[in-house]
């Protein structure tokens, strides 16, 4: 090889991973007050201790969460810690974990909390396959309720945002605890003014929703409701009374793409599975709409002093040593802690209840109700909900009316669509937290590229997985084109941080950087190389806002296969295969948008030089296989992680079929 080129790509490092050290360490002492006992918990923007408070001698151990060194220049983040105090001091409801005092001295920003002894729910769930006892599961189920029904009764209302089990604690007294409700968003009202200043962030946006509980709505970025902790309740109550997730994990957007329904708890009765399918309704109009009336609706499980005494003896037996924990860490993690799953709409489902309080379990009623009617005619409130996701026109829409299935599948085929592409200031904190989880070697400005920008976009299509060496070699042996790499007798091989050029290497020999295989993307070809093989196609490359669009969806998914990064810090020795990877993208119509090899663009950066989107296989950080990510580099430049996909524009959106099937009751 030869001397290493100068370096203008960015996000190729491969450092070990490392965990942001905090401000602060067991044994400090705290404005002269508080001293650090030892860390209890640590996430992505900061880490909590035990701490006693100097001042209160002989007082319990409090909690204390500390903004780690990452994240205490950014203002945004200090603003966040501070609401979290203000917003759960006026919580005060004996199953909403405390929250004292805010502090900002110095390099040091934190807030006093309880110091919780126990374990959190997804632990005893763990535990209980099959479900916890009843007798154990009603006090928990009826305790989170009423924690959520008193926020939704504040002035403004707030819904808890990212209620799951890993937020309800159980202590070693039974006590039940809600935690982190510093992610609640404030409900709209007429005095938003106010509701406004108490919450800064988009819990969808930050990262701060788990999508597995989230409701329809709340994934697609809609106004907050209290039917949405109302969903994720009734998620947790199922999940407590039989140890599954109703939905097998997947967001409330997926289950109705699926149309998967609702499996009844054997034994738990006719009025309770009822009651769950109603509050687990994946649109709002169907949904309960109370805290409160979901209880109701639930009603009593029958309880007795000594069976009481038994399930609390059953729950405990697995418990091990005394553990003090303090949960509630979502936030601070980022997208780090986010979970998602994405399957084939193909897979085959369990008959079950349809969620709706009107129907009965196991009634022929209710078989037939569920049978998918595609040429049943749609309301307008679900057209106009479903267009106004996609950033559709809906003015040729009138409310109260329905509209044959026909006349829906137009609109969606051909109305341009209008989105919000690019990352909120919160999101690239986000990202740099993640990225500094796996590399020290992370910087604010990889992210400061990404802003926000609505577009407007017309009907298009992208390849389905990058182009091959194969499909290449025969653009190559059919015409007289030769690659700028052949042509200059030289590319570029990836080592580390260096790109080095390597005299002779091209798109034929991956740049002699590891064996050449015919199914893998084509690599070692530049900006004009890829352009010059689409127009062969009577094609073109996709713009960046296409390529962006098609992978994160109107729900602008962080991941272009959903919310959890895991999937993208898997390093590998060769390239995949360019079919390779989860279904990604609108529908699950991509392989190979993240994590493959970069993707030339036809967008322009600021600077002259061309974008590249998707990350590489080189590349083991997740933060970079992010879908905002930008990489640019210049337009003549061959390399041995770069390829590319074609677009072309069409008459009609691709994708009518997958959002009809939502429009399915």
């Amino acid at each position: 090889m030869e001397p290493s080129a100068t370096v203008t790509t960015r996000r190729r490092g491969h450092v070990p991973a490392v965990n942001a050290e905090p401000v602060a360490k067991p044994g400090d002492v705290l404005i002269s007050r508080f001293r650090l006992q030892r860390i209890i918990g640590r996430g992505g923007m900061g880490v909590v201790f035990a701490a006693n408070d100097l001042q209160m001698q002989g007082e319990p151990l409090l909690a204390i969460k500390l903004l780690n060194e990452d994240m205490r220049d950014f203002p945004i983040a200090a603003m966040a810690l501070e609401r979290e105090c203000r917003k759960v001091r006026m919580l005060a409801h004996d199953a909403i974990v405390r929250v004292f005092e805010f502090y900002r001295a110095g390099d040091q920003t934190f807030i006093t909390m309880e110091l919780l002894d126990g374990e959190s729910l997804d632990v005893v769930i763990k535990r209980f396959p099959q479900g916890l006892p009843r007798e154990d599961a009603w006090p928990i189920i009826q305790a989170t309720g009423d924690a959520l029904g008193y926020a939704h009764r504040q002035s403004p209302p707030f819904v808890h945002s990212d209620f799951k089990p890993s937020n309800v604690f159980v202590t070693r007294t039974d006590r039940v605890k809600v935690l982190d409700f510093g992610v609640a968003r404030a409900v709209r009202t007429p005095d938003m003014a106010t509701a406004h200043n108490l919450s800064i962030f988009d819990p969808s946006a930050y990262g701060a929703l788990t999508p597995a509980y989230a409701s329809s709505e709340m994934l697609a970025g809609l106004a907050s409701d209290p039917s949405d902790d109302v969903y994720a309740l009734a998620c947790v109550a199922y999940e407590t009374l039989c140890g599954k997730h109703p939905y097998q994990r997947r967001p409330a957007d997926q289950a109705r793409a699926l149309r998967l329904k609702l499996a009844p708890i054997p034994g738990l009765g006719h009025r309770a599975n009822r009651a769950l399918a109603h509050g687990l309704a994946i649109d709002r109009g169907d949904r309960t709409p109370s805290v409160a009336q979901f209880l109701a609706e639930l009603g009593d499980a029958p309880r007795s002093a000594a069976s009481r005494r038994q399930g609390q003896q059953r729950r405990k037996a697995g418990t091990i040593a005394a553990g003090i924990a303090l949960l509630g860490l979502a936030i601070w993690g980022g997208v780090s802690l986010r979970h998602s799953t994405r399957t084939s709409p193909t897979e085959s489902l369990a008959p079950a209840v349809r969620a709706s309080p009107a129907r009965t379990a196991g009634s022929a009623a209710a078989a037939a109700a569920t049978t998918p009617n595609v040429g049943a005619p749609v309301d307008a409130a679900r057209a106009i909900a479903l267009l106004q996701q996609l950033g559709a026109d809906t003015s040729a829409l009138k409310a109260g009316t329905a509209y044959p299935p026909a006349g829906i599948r137009q609109l969606i085929e051909s109305e341009p669509r209008k989105a919000t592409l690019g990352s909120t200031p919160e999101q690239m904190q986000s990202a740099l937290a993640l990225c500094r989880q796996h590399s020290a070697d992370c910087e604010a400005s990889w992210y400061a590229d990404e802003k926000l920008r609505t577009v407007t976009l017309n009907p298009f299509e992208m390849d389905t997985a990058p182009v091959t060496v194969r499909d290449f070699r025969r653009f190559a042996d059919s015409t007289p084109y030769r690659t700028q790499a052949e042509t200059a007798g030289f590319a570029y091989a990836v080592v580390g941080e260096n790109l080095q050029r390597v005299s002779g290497g091209s798109w034929r020999n991956a740049i002699k950087q590891f064996a050449i295989e015919d199914d893998q993307p084509v690599v070692g070809v530049t900006f004009n190389d890829a352009q010059a093989y689409c127009r062969y196609r009577r094609e073109r490359l996709p713009t960046e806002d296409e390529w962006e669009y098609a992978a994160r969806g109107p729900a602008r998914h962080v991941f272009p296969w959903g919310e959890n990064p895991a999937p993208a810090a898997r390093g590998r020795a060769t390239p995949p295969r360019a079919g390779d990877g989860p279904a990604e993208g609108i529908g699950d119509r991509y392989r190979g948008l993240s994590g493959s090899v970069w993707q030339w663009v036809d967008t322009t950066a600021p600077d002259g030089t061309r974008l590249l989107k998707g990350g590489s296989w080189l590349d083991t950080n997740p933060a970079n296989r992010r879908a905002a990510v930008q990489r640019m580099e210049q337009s003549d430049r061959a390399d041995a992680d770069s390829g590319f996909r074609c677009a072309r524009s069409l008459a009609a959106w691709p994708d009518a079929d997958f959002w009809l099937a939502r429009l399915v009751p």
